[in-house]
């Protein structure tokens, strides 16, 4: 029993620690709760679907809302609904860190 504690008049295993995720950090807007509201909307209105592939992951955490015309030139934009979609992991990663910025245009 490598996780038990050996404890005097105890027959109760000792619990395996947990394994904490690293907290991320990345920009306090995506943290606010006005954000979080925004894209649970946006994430509703695309059905929880990729708008440029159709794929369906199973959890929300593997979708990613997108602005289309980023916050860094358009502050006002950034919690508009018209300026956000839905795409998976791949389909961000395309466009967010491809060859050409407008690679979905």
């Amino acid at each position: 029993m490598p996780y038990a504690a050996k404890q005097h008049g105890s027959t109760r295993k000792a619990r395996r620690p947990r394994y904490k995720r690293p907290h991320k950090v990345g920009h306090p807007f995506y943290s606010g709760k006005r954000w979080r509201a925004v894209r649970k909307l946006a994430l509703l209105s695309d059905n929880y679907t990729c708008v440029k592939c159709g794929d369906t992951p199973r959890q929300s955490r593997n979708l990613h809302v997108d602005h289309i015309i980023p916050r860094e030139k358009n502050h006002e934009l950034e919690y508009e609904l018209d300026n956000l979609q839905t795409l998976c992991i791949a389909c961000h990663n395309r466009k967010t860190h491809g060859k050409s910025r407008n690679a979905f245009d």
